[in-house]
């Protein structure tokens, strides 16, 4: 059986060579998943200055909608993937978002401290986490958050949402 470390390779490998197919296609995925965005968003109440955080971010979505809402305010883009991460940031310098921060690391293995964002979004990438599932759900993502209540889709989730993916 693999290590975490080797899947998290395969993965990191595998989006690496799907990442220019997602640039070129961006805007079609982006019709698409909009709606999902859009909920996400709808439920965070966020503010002009709020400190944001967005797993596994890919091309950037939400959390680029998220920093226009919040000029003042900062967004760090997270993903374990470098090359999608590179679109995310080139997207956001096309659209003129400065307020944002990109950093490669592992959805299961945030490198913030405790009480580091008001909020945080995770538009798909919860699903393919692979120690949240032996975790508290969602405990890491949580303990970055002023505010528990603020993890999207979900407020206090009374089911682990992990385990609806």
């Amino acid at each position: 059986m693999p290590s975490a470390g080797e899947i998290r390779d395969v993965q990191r490998a595998t989006w690496a060579g799907l990442s220019a197919g997602w640039e070129k296609w961006d805007a079609v995925i982006m019709d698409q998943l909009g709606p999902v965005g859009a909920a996400i968003i709808e439920r965070l109440d966020i503010a002009e200055d709020h400190q944001h955080l967005d797993i596994a971010s890919g091309t950037g979505e939400p959390g680029l909608s998220i920093a226009r809402l919040s000029p003042t305010g900062r967004v760090v883009l997270t993903d374990l993937v470098a090359e999608m991460l590179d679109i995310a940031a080139r997207r956001a310098r096309a659209q003129g978002v400065a307020n944002i921060e990109t950093k490669v690391c592992s959805a299961d293995d945030l490198p913030f401290d405790d009480a580091t964002f008001d909020s945080v979004s995770v538009r798909f990438g919860s699903c393919s986490s692979l120690t949240w599932q032996r975790r508290r759900p969602s405990s890491r993502a949580c303990s970055s958050v002023n505010d528990g209540r603020k993890l999207t889709p979900y407020r206090r989730p009374k089911v682990d949402p992990l385990r609806a993916c």
